[in-house]
């Protein structure tokens, strides 16, 4: 489980510094956007084109909010 402050509505993770996602991260991902779907929803900003490029082979462009 995504460990979260209390009464979080919303989670917005920064990928600025992030060059390279595993299947590991990428299950952390979804674990946070099934935690936050029902509240405010989940928000991925600063992704470079690898990254990117993860999400739509994956399909997580399709459900994920992306800034």
């Amino acid at each position: 489980e995504v460990q979260s402050a209390s009464n979080a509505q919303s989670l917005v993770l920064d990928f600025e510094k992030l060059d390279y996602i595993s299947s590991a991260g990428l299950r952390v991902v979804i674990a946070a956007h099934k935690q936050f779907a029902s509240k405010g929803g989940l928000i991925v900003q600063n992704i470079n084109d690898m990254v990117r490029d993860v999400f739509e082979v994956t399909g997580f462009n399709g459900i994920l909010t992306i800034r």
